[in-house]
């Protein structure tokens, strides 16, 4: 990541190699985010029995009920 902030760094590279990192760069980032979506599904499920109750929606609570900073 240091490289590709630095423009000086990345100006030496031909536009091949460019394409090259940045699929890879792609490619990192789609299975971190099939991963998380995974280990985030697991850990929904390991807490249903430990759910907080929901609070009301806005439409059902008086105004006094509701606090805006």
């Amino acid at each position: 990541m240091n490289w590709i902030n630095n423009p000086d760094v990345m100006v030496a590279f031909k536009k091949d190699e460019l394409e090259n990192m940045n699929k890879r760069i792609i490619e990192f980032v789609e299975s971190f985010i099939k991963y998380d979506i995974d280990v985030t599904q697991m850990g929904a499920q390991k807490n249903l029995g430990t759910k907080k109750p929901m609070r009301e929606p806005a439409e059902r609570r008086s105004l006094e009920d509701i606090f805006y900073v």
